[in-house]
């Protein structure tokens, strides 16, 4: 047999700060497990999944992807008879609903373990909340993050900064594409978040995927910059639904579930579309990806069966959650993770209203194919214009596997 893959290319609820953007805070690789993260592991562990659900089923036609944006790295692999030698691969998962139900569904439904088995690879994996510290100090080997943050360290830190660059790629995409929900009380006036201009919009901080997202987004769409043009409150992740509805601002930018009691009871309504429809309406891409499958280079180069092995396995788990009545059933398994506080009703509203609909949440595939990746430059290149990344930083980035051929 010959499995031939190209490995291509949360403070008092009353109290709100004045919102004032900082700096990233960059670490090293070898520095990371000595010192307690700050902003950078608010945004990759809470704000890994800052983002939530929306985009991903529509397809539009390939183009081809400019050779300075993805890199190819071809392998041959040859199988005769035998197993792959035998492998390792350390996965760290922060215990978060765009990641950690998935994932623990195919641990108890043998889905990992099956193609552990096919590739001879010894998986493991832990959900923890320092999955970044845990990865970026090489003691795991995959993490879970986002374009925006990885190329900000692959390309040497924000603009104006000179830090050391990571050699590190992304080869797959996650259970869901990104959003933001910005919202509002129903009895008031705004319908786009360019209606709250000069108005108090709270966020849970500078340093959340959340707030970094609809920051590109506001620049991208209304050529407004959420860091000048609004006046910014700061409060903890579970607060900004109670100090919207007490009138304290008058919008937020927050996360699908822990705004979810909040839409399905009607207290609070979404301001616009979400950040994927926005930017497929605008640009007529998907992408803006909420985290991806994140490697060191070397180890994606030395581990080609564990990379197969990850993809193939995801791969599967998506086309479970793709199906509505499975996802219900999976979401409502793990409440520790999503909320005890989050009925079945609940998730079968979420499951309806955002995951299936046209612009939907989950991802029908864990491969990355060439529009993606040209939808999540394009907003990239926005976040570089706006200072918190460099160009560089996505050169490279994404390594496209393609599915294994069988012979």
């Amino acid at each position: 047999m010959s499995l031939t893959p190209a490995l291509e290319t949360l403070e008092s609820k009353s109290n709100i700060q004045t919102g004032k953007p900082i700096g990233w805070c960059i670490l090293s690789p070898e520095s990371v497990s000595r010192r307690k993260f700050l902003a950078t592991s608010a945004a990759c562990a809470v704000g890994g999944a800052a983002l939530g659900f929306a985009g991903g089923y529509y397809s539009v036609p390939v183009r081809e992807v400019p050779k300075e944006i993805v890199k190819e790295v071809t392998k041959e692999i040859t199988v005769s008879g035998v197993k792959p030698p035998r492998s390792e691969m350390k996965i760290a998962y922060g215990p978060f609903p765009n990641i950690a139900p998935q994932s623990k569904y195919m641990e108890e439904n043998g889905i990992w373990d099956k193609y552990a088995e096919k590739y001879n690879v010894d998986i493991s994996i832990e959900y923890t909340y320092d999955d970044f510290p845990l990865w970026a100090a090489q003691k795991v080997d995959v993490g879970v993050f986002s374009p925006l943050e990885m190329a900000r360290l692959r390309g040497g830190g924000e603009v104006g900064q000179d830090e050391p660059p990571w050699d590190i790629v992304q080869f797959g995409r996650d259970l869901t594409s990104a959003t933001n929900f910005s919202l509002v009380r129903p009895d008031s006036p705004y319908q786009s978040i360019a209606d709250l201009r000069g108005k108090k919009v709270c966020i849970p901080g500078w340093d959340s995927m959340t707030a970094l997202a609809a920051t590109v987004m506001t620049k991208a769409t209304y050529n407004l910059d959420l860091r000048k043009d609004f006046e910014i409150k700061i409060a903890p992740w579970g607060t900004l639904e109670e100090l919207l509805l007490r009138g304290d601002v008058e919008g937020i930018i927050t996360e699908g579930w822990f705004a979810l009691p909040y839409l399905y009871s009607k207290e609070l309504r979404m301001l616009g579309p979400s950040v994927s429809k926005t930017w497929y309406e605008k640009y007529g891409y998907w992408g803006i990806t909420v985290t991806g499958p994140t490697v060191w280079k070397d180890w994606f180069v030395k581990n080609p069966y564990a990379v197969l092995a990850y993809l193939e396995a995801y791969d599967e788990g998506k086309q479970v959650m793709s199906q509505p009545d499975k996802a219900v059933q999976i979401f409502g398994s793990y409440r520790d993770i999503i909320g005890e506080s989050i009925t079945d009703d609940m998730i079968k509203w979420m499951v309806k209203e955002v995951f299936t609909q046209p612009f939907s949440a989950i991802y029908p595939t864990a491969y990355l194919d060439a529009d993606n990746i040209i939808g999540e430059v394009q907003f990239l290149k926005v976040a570089a214009q706006l200072g918190f990344m460099k160009e560089k930083g996505f050169d490279g980035l994404w390594q496209l596997v393609s599915k294994p051929l069988q012979t």
